[in-house]
């Protein structure tokens, strides 16, 4: 039984400091030993079938570990969105739902306690690997919260982005050195990775995906960047969001890069149809 325990917590520790019950019990551990676990150990399940095992280093990852381990698919919108690192964000919740992109409708539909299931369909490129998470890529990621999430959450996000720096470096990423952007700015023009951006939101948005993202929602992020060090300036203005549900649906948004890397700098400058 010791030895169980040390092989499952060892394994724990590669996935993000989680496991499967069925990778527990395979280990050797009883499922009698697994509740006791739970019941003195601290040993929790977030998605039925799964377990943490604390100390839990970064809960957004144990969470999309535990979520792609008990149903599938891939992440994205908001929680891809905190595994990238994207700044502006509300500040996360036990009880925030995972977001998983999944093809199959069939699939989509199915419910699961701790998941929020989105039909999408991806292509290549617009899938990366983030230390073993399956996630949409930056450049979806981006898309995908402006088309989809509450504008109260998207609008923050974006401004954020703009004033990181995250579109001016090819990727999607912060630059080296944090400097002010000027994409909001009186007479500044556009970054090419701002502009793709953009286009690509748009062209999604012409094609039926999602309620957000056409022309009104620019007007609002670029007015409030206008003023340098305005942050919150309209972040109030509010819409019934399509995060709430246990599905939504997305239109392809075909990918815009060559490769699947999210560091790859021809997603910014090449939106797809």
């Amino acid at each position: 039984m010791p030895d169980a325990y040390a092989h499952v917590v060892a394994l724990a520790r590669r996935q993000d400091d989680m496991v499967t019950r069925c990778e527990a019990r395979r280990l050797g551990m009883s499922d009698a030993a697994i509740a006791s676990r739970r019941r003195t150990g601290g040993w929790w399940a977030p998605i039925r079938g799964t377990l943490l095992v604390p100390p839990v280093r970064d809960r957004v990852r144990a969470y999309a570990r535990a979520a792609l381990a008990a149903a599938g698919g891939v992440i994205c919108l908001l929680t891809a969105a905190r595994l990238h690192g994207v700044p502006g964000l509300p500040p996360w919740q036990a009880a925030e739902p995972v977001d998983v992109a999944f093809e199959d409708p069939a699939v989509a539909v199915r419910r699961r306690r701790g998941c929020r299931r989105h039909l999408m369909t991806l292509s290549p490129p617009e899938v990366t690997d983030l230390g073993g998470i399956t996630v949409t890529a930056v450049h979806r990621t981006l898309q995908d919260v402006v088309l989809w999430l509450d504008r109260a959450i998207a609008v923050p996000m974006l401004r954020a982005v703009l004033r990181h720096g995250w579109l001016r470096e090819a990727g999607g990423h912060p630059p080296r050195a944090a400097v002010p952007v000027g994409e909001g700015r009186p007479g500044a023009d556009p970054s090419p990775h701002f502009v793709a951006l953009k286009d690509a939101v748009l062209r999604r948005h012409d094609g039926g995906a999602g309620p957000g993202g056409g022309p009104e929602f620019w007007r609002l992020v670029q007015a409030g960047m206008a003023v340098p060090g305005d942050a919150d300036q309209a972040d109030q203005v509010h819409r019934p969001g399509r995060g709430g549900g246990e599905i939504s649906r997305s239109t392809s948004g075909r990918g815009s890069s060559e490769r699947s890397s999210a560091d790859d700098p021809a997603w910014s400058c090449q939106p797809g149809p």
